[in-house]
């Protein structure tokens, strides 16, 4: 994969493009411990320098195809991962599937689908991460895990077909970080 930094997102356009969400925060000042983290976690992946912005969030471009989010929230002091994959193909006809993936989050990995109420809705996978705990080579792993997660569920939202056919991956135990049960 090819990591870089997509910090402004560009402006979209056309409704079917994915859109930056902001999550509006109070102002707050940014941890020491989140930045050597977001320092620490660039070096490992071999980017420039990363910085949060005014939202707290920072972008990352992977292979140009995924936009992945990464935004503190300073109630929590959870780190958010998030992408928008801007209005399923297939419609609302793809909500029962993303409501099955997020039961007991079988088939995403530990995040969870939401949807936005913009017009027409936009489909978005969200995890949160408690930052504090973490070093950088365990958020390399988290991000590449919710990059392959995004890629898997990609190729299901831009499928214009009747979804109610297609699978989602029932046998994967969450408990086991998405080992398969016998």
């Amino acid at each position: 994969m090819r990591w870089s930094r997509c910090f402004p997102h560009p402006p979209s356009n056309t409704e079917s493009q994915p859109h930056r969400i902001t999550i509006t925060l109070d102002l707050m000042e940014i941890d020491p411990a989140a930045r050597k983290l977001l320092d620490d976690f660039a070096q490992v992946l071999g980017l420039d320098a990363l910085a949060f912005d005014e939202d707290n969030a920072v972008s990352i471009s992977v292979d140009d195809t995924i936009v992945v989010d990464l935004q503190l929230l300073d109630e929590s002091e959870d780190l958010l991962l998030f992408t928008d994959f801007g209005p399923p193909e297939a419609g609302v006809d793809i909500y029962p599937m993303l409501l099955k993936a997020n039961l007991f989050w079988r088939a995403t990995q530990g995040a969870t689908f939401s949807i936005t109420d913009d017009e027409p809705a936009h489909v978005v996978l969200t995890t949160a991460l408690s930052w504090r705990h973490l070093d950088a080579e365990q958020l390399v792993f988290a991000f590449e895990r919710f990059v392959h997660t995004v890629e898997d569920w990609r190729e299901v939202l831009d499928q214009p077909e009747d979804v109610s056919e297609t699978e989602t991956d029932s046998n994967v135990d969450p408990r086991q970080g998405g080992m398969i049960r016998a």
